[in-house]
């Protein structure tokens, strides 16, 4: 019988040559572990192989050399020699390969979507192909969840919030920022809004409102308009804002050059209780005394003249100063006073 080679475990002194003999190192496995989940295996629960020395052969391998028999083709309880290759590593599930494949898709979707509508501000996709893009970004994560509205006083949020529904988008990369703030800026009284996207599921829009300038009297009722004759609101019956009144055919879009200049003359602007509009030509102040003044046709430095010339003079000798029912300052070479009795040419 042929002699042993040495052989020993870490950690023991080696000993002197003894001739060993071990028979075939086998490990059956049952069947019975093979049916456990993937990826368990019952050789597991062994405990650690120590390492051998470099220049030392595993048992198997020993095992070969002393009875010429190939080693058995089940593991041997890990007796393997310090430079076998390393165990390899588990394999991806299938739930792990479909939510990282769901993942890629979802990603390339948003990239497809996002250079076709340069970052989802002016040009929008085939109408199909962006409500599917819309749907994936939301699933991903991107939905639109919540809408911060600031700046408003006289805005509603329900209103915002309608006028942003019309987009029909359910998640940012599906959202316009610019269709979108076009739709706020239709609102009655936003002057001007900012739309812009908060990652990752929010919205924030800014508003500067319309500032209120008089009271029009027409369309069959009183409305609230602004420097440009924008109608902002109707008012009850009755109320009073304190403002400016004006009144008749095209005196909200006309209305802002008066306003402007009676606002540079604060006395007389205490004194007009309304401005009407004839013939959407020129203008003619009545007083809060019932006293007429008919302005002269023309754009705004023509009847700026004829208020220069109303107002001319020291207190108590100004035209504005007399007692008149109506005061024609149509012509620029003469002015026309009627008394409350009789009428005087000067």
């Amino acid at each position: 019988m042929r002699e042993g080679r040495r052989f020993w475990w870490r950690g023991t002194t080696p000993t002197a040559h003894v001739p060993l003999t071990l028979p075939p190192l086998t490990l059956a496995v049952d069947p019975a572990d093979r049916r456990q989940s993937p990826g368990h295996n019952p050789l597991d629960r062994l405990p650690p192989t120590p390492s051998l020395a470099p220049d030392q052969k595993p048992a198997s391998a020993f095992a070969t050399t002393l009875f010429g028999s190939a080693p058995s083709t089940t593991r041997d309880a890990r007796l393997t020699s310090a430079g076998d290759a390393p165990r390899q590593p588990r394999g991806r599930t299938a739930r792990g390969i479909a939510g990282r494949a769901s993942l890629f898709v979802t990603l390339a979707g948003i990239a497809v979507f996002a250079l076709a509508s340069l970052g989802g501000t002016r040009l929008a996709p085939p109408g199909s192909l962006a409500v599917d893009l819309d749907r994936l970004a939301a699933a991903a994560g991107l939905a639109i969840r919540d809408i911060a509205v600031t700046g408003h006083e006289n805005t509603r949020d329900s209103e915002v919030f309608a006028a942003l529904d019309g987009l029909r988008a359910r998640s940012l990369i599906g959202f316009d920022t610019r269709l979108a703030r076009l739709a706020v800026e239709r609102l009655a009284w936003v002057d001007a809004a900012s739309v812009t996207r908060a990652w990752p599921d929010r919205i924030v829009v800014e508003i500067r409102e319309r500032r209120p300038a008089a009271i029009w009297h027409g369309d069959g009722g009183e409305w609230l308009i602004d420097a440009t004759g924008h109608r902002l609101a109707r008012l009850a019956v009755g109320v009073a804002a304190g403002l400016p009144i004006v009144a008749g055919k095209g005196a909200p879009q006309a209305a802002g050059d008066l306003l402007a200049e009676l606002a540079t003359r604060p006395e007389l602007q205490a004194l007009i209780a309304r401005a009407e509009r004839v013939a959407d030509r020129r203008w003619t102040l009545v007083t809060h005394g019932g006293q007429r003044v008919l302005l002269p046709a023309g754009h705004r430095p023509t009847f700026a003249a004829a208020l220069d010339r109303l107002m001319a003079g020291r207190d108590g000798t100004r035209l504005i100063d007399r007692r008149f029912a109506i005061l024609d300052l149509r012509s620029a070479d003469r002015l026309v006073l009627t008394a409350p009795t009789r009428e005087a040419t000067l």
